[in-house]
């Protein structure tokens, strides 16, 4: 659990201090969401030369997804020369 909370902190700070940010904290819960009833919500950042050309934050991913309930959040970054990108994952229901 505490590989757990320090990953998720990890997160949060890599989206409060990148270009794109909510500017809210989601609430993550604890709830345990069976694959029948999984929603998963994305949202990807594009970057080029490193100027960010998308915006993405974990708000859009929720809203993309329709979830209410955040069960979990993972960041996907991907690098290659001038193009780069970040994508999030939001889990829940």
């Amino acid at each position: 659990m505490k590989k757990f909370s320090l990953a998720l902190l990890s997160v949060f700070v890599a989206v409060f201090i990148a270009a794109c940010s909510t500017p809210f904290a989601p609430s993550i819960t604890n709830a345990v969401v069976s694959p029948a009833e999984a929603k998963v919500g994305q949202a990807k950042c594009r970057y080029f030369f490193g100027f960010q050309v998308t915006s993405c934050s974990v708000d859009k991913a929720v809203r993309d997804g329709g979830i209410t309930q955040i069960q979990s959040l993972d960041l996907e970054d991907f690098g290659f020369w001038i193009y780069s990108s970040r994508t999030f994952h939001v889990r829940g229901k």
